[in-house]
């Protein structure tokens, strides 16, 4: 596993080719998936890492990342939208993706604090 550089907000993650730099702000959400991870970038790119989900949750800035439902770990600045209704979270463009009961309160609580005026990575 590799370190998040808070400063610059870099990451190095282990892909299945070697190893990969990423630009932190540019990860929109990451997916788990057996036992490795999908990274979903900005650009619809995506990074398949051999970390399981809980280890990038760990190395990512955990006030700008938040567990929605097992299976997802999501950057709080992408999201527009969360749907009660539906329990999904929106991101820009149409993009939907579940939220568990289990971690609604907690998301909302993040998200919120996420744009506070004095937030700081």
């Amino acid at each position: 596993m590799f370190r998040c550089d808070q400063k610059e907000k870099i990451i190095f993650i282990s892909t299945w080719r070697g190893i990969r730099k990423l630009f932190v702000n540019n990860i929109w959400y990451v997916e788990a998936s057996d036992k490795h991870s999908k990274l979903i970038l900005g650009s619809n790119e995506e990074i398949e890492s051999t970390l399981l989900l809980k280890e990038l949750e760990e190395l990512l800035p955990q006030k700008q990342f938040c567990r929605i439902h097992r299976k997802y770990l999501v950057n709080l600045d992408f999201i527009e939208e969360y749907d009660s209704q539906n329990n999904v979270v929106l991101f820009k463009g149409s993009l939907k993706l579940p939220v568990s009961r289990r971690k609604k309160e907690l998301f909302i609580k993040d998200w919120m604090d996420f744009f506070k005026p004095n937030y700081a990575l």
